[in-house]
C-alpha cells in the first residue's frame, strides 16, 4: 500500500513537471498579449501576470517531492557540475537580495522583480531537469516552431493589417504597452512587437526559432522549415531591433560553424568574427557613409539622425550615457548593489538604472563575482550543447548553442535576459536538454 502511494505521488509530481514546462513553452510567447487582454476585460491584471511564477512554484514543489522519493534522480542532478555553479549563483543572489534591501536602500518591490528576472530562470533551469526524461525532442521542436510562427504572424498582422486603435481596445496603452512604436518620429515605419513586451523583446525571442528552423532545413531539406525560417526572420526584421539583427547574424554563423566538417570550422569561425566586426562598425554612428546620412536609411541604422555638426541625435545618445553611468557605478561598487538595483526591475524602485547592457546589470546586482559566474555558466552549458548536438545528434542542442552565442551579443546592447518571455522559455529548454542528454 505504501508502494502504491509512493508511485502515485511520483506520477503526480512527474505530470506537474512535464505539463508545467509545456505550459511555459506554450504560454510565454503570448503572455503579454493575453495578460493585457484579460486585464482589460476582466481586471486583476497583476494576478493574471503572476501565473508563470505560481506555476514555477508548483513545479518546484513537485521537483522536491520527486527528488525526495527518487534518489536516483537526485544523484543525477547532483552529478552535473554545472548545477553546483547554478546553486552558488542562487545563494549569492539571495544574499545580494537581502543586502540590497537592508543595506543598499533597494525597495522590496524592486528586489522582488529583480529576483523574478535574475534568479527565477536559474531556478527553472534546475527544476526542468528533474522531469526532463519524459520529453521527446520532436515535441519540443514542434512547440517552439508553432509558437514562434504564431508570434511572427502577429507581427505581420500588426504591421500591415490592423491599426493602433484596435490594440487600444484590447488594453494596450501608456500603462501597459504602447500600441504603436516607431523607428523614429521622422519616419512612419512601425516597429513590430506582436504579442511580446516590445520590439526589442520580439527580436531577441525570434533568434532561437529562426536558427532552429534553418538547422532543420539544412538537415532534412523540408520546405516547411524553410518557410518557418523566412517567417520568423521577417518578424525579426520588422522589430527593427538592431541588437537582435546582430544577434541573429552571430547565431547563424555559429550554427554554420557547428554544422560544417571539423576542418572547416576554424575558417568559418574567423569569417564570423570578421563579419561581426564589420557589422558592429556599420551599426556604429561614425561608420555610416556620408552618402547615406541624409536618407531615411540613417533612421533605421542609427534610430536617429546626424545633426548639423555631424553628431548623432537619437536613441544612441542616451544609450552611450547609460553605458557610462553603468561603468561608473561598477567602479564604485565592484561587489554589487543588490538584486533589483539595475535593469527593468529598478523601475519599481526610487532610482531606475538602465545600463543598456545585461552584463553591467548583473555586475551591479551580483557584483563582478556574480557576473563572472554567469559568464562561466553560459560557456559551460554552451560547450555541453555543442557536444550533445554533434554526438546525439540533437538539432535543438545545436540551435540552443548558436542562440546563446547570438544572445550573448544582443545582451551587450539590451537587457534581453531580463525579459521573462525569453528567459523562461530559454532556461526551461536548457534545463530539459541538460537533463535529457547525459
Amino acid at each position: 500500500m505504501t508502494t502504491d502511494a509512493s508511485s502515485k505521488n511520483q506520477s503526480v509530481s512527474s505530470q506537474i513537471l512535464y505539463w508545467g514546462v509545456a505550459a511555459l513553452l506554450i504560454g510565454m510567447p503570448v503572455h503579454a498579449f493575453v495578460v493585457i487582454a484579460l486585464g482589460k476585460f476582466i481586471g486583476y491584471q497583476t494576478v493574471w501576470q503572476a501565473w508563470k511564477e505560481a506555476l514555477i512554484v508548483a513545479m518546484l514543489c513537485a521537483a522536491v517531492v520527486r527528488l525526495y522519493r527518487e534518489k536516483v534522480v537526485l544523484k543525477e542532478l547532483l552529478a552535473r557540475h554545472v548545477n553546483w555553479l547554478v546553486v552558488v549563483l542562487l545563494v549569492l543572489g539571495i544574499g545580494m537580495a537581502k543586502y540590497g534591501v537592508f543595506f543598499g536602500g533597494i525597495e522590496v518591490r524592486a528586489m522582488l522583480f529583480g529576483v523574478k528576472t535574475t534568479l527565477v530562470p536559474l531556478a527553472l533551469f534546475l527544476i526542468a531537469q528533474v522531469g526532463a526524461k519524459r520529453w521527446r525532442e520532436n515535441d519540443l521542436i514542434t512547440i517552439i516552431l508553432f509558437g514562434a510562427a504564431a508570434v511572427a504572424v502577429g507581427a505581420l498582422v500588426q504591421t500591415y493589417l490592423i491599426t493602433p486603435s484596435s490594440l487600444e481596445k484590447l488594453g494596450y496603452g501608456a500603462s501597459t504597452i504602447l500600441p504603436i512604436q516607431l523607428v523614429d518620429p521622422a519616419v512612419s515605419s512601425i516597429r513590430a512587437f506582436s504579442t511580446s513586451g516590445g520590439p526589442n523583446q520580439l527580436g531577441a525571442f525570434m533568434i532561437l526559432p529562426t536558427i532552429l528552423a534553418v538547422i532543420l532545413f539544412v538537415r532534412q531539406r523540408k520546405a516547411l522549415y524553410l518557410a518557418a525560417s523566412l517567417l520568423t526572420t521577417w518578424a525579426l526584421v520588422l522589430s527593427f531591433s538592431r541588437s537582435a539583427w546582430l544577434g541573429l547574424i552571430v547565431g547563424m554563423f555559429t550554427a554554420t560553424v557547428l554544422l560544417v566538417p571539423a576542418k572547416l570550422r576554424p575558417i568559418l569561425a574567423g569569417l564570423s568574427i570578421g563579419l561581426l566586426v564589420i557589422a558592429a562598425l556599420t551599426l556604429s554612428s561614425n561608420a555610416l557613409p556620408k552618402s547615406l546620412q541624409n536618407t531615411n536609411l540613417q533612421y533605421y541604422v542609427l534610430h536617429g539622425s546626424y545633426g548639423a555638426r555631424q553628431e548623432v541625435a537619437g536613441s544612441d545618445v542616451g544609450r552611450l550615457g547609460s553605458l557610462e553611468q553603468g561603468l561608473t557605478l561598477i567602479q564604485k561598487s565592484p561587489l554589487g548593489l543588490g538584486v533589483g538595483a539595475a535593469g527593468p526591475a529598478s523601475f519599481r524602485g526610487t532610482q531606475a538604472i538602465i545600463t543598456e547592457n545585461w552584463y553591467m546589470q548583473i555586475a551591479l546586482e551580483l557584483g563582478l563575482l556574480g557576473l563572472g559566474l554567469c559568464i562561466v555558466f553560459f560557456i559551460w552549458i554552451g560547450a555541453f550543447l555543442a557536444r550533445a548536438g554533434w554526438a546525439i545528434p540533437s538539432p535543438l542542442s545545436l540551435a540552443l548553442c548558436a542562440g546563446l552565442a547570438g544572445l550573448a551579443v544582443t545582451n551587450l546592447f539590451l537587457h534581453a535576459w531580463a525579459d521573462s518571455t525569453l528567459s523562461i522559455t530559454y532556461f526551461a529548454l536548457l534545463g530539459v536538454v541538460r537533463g535529457k542528454y547525459e
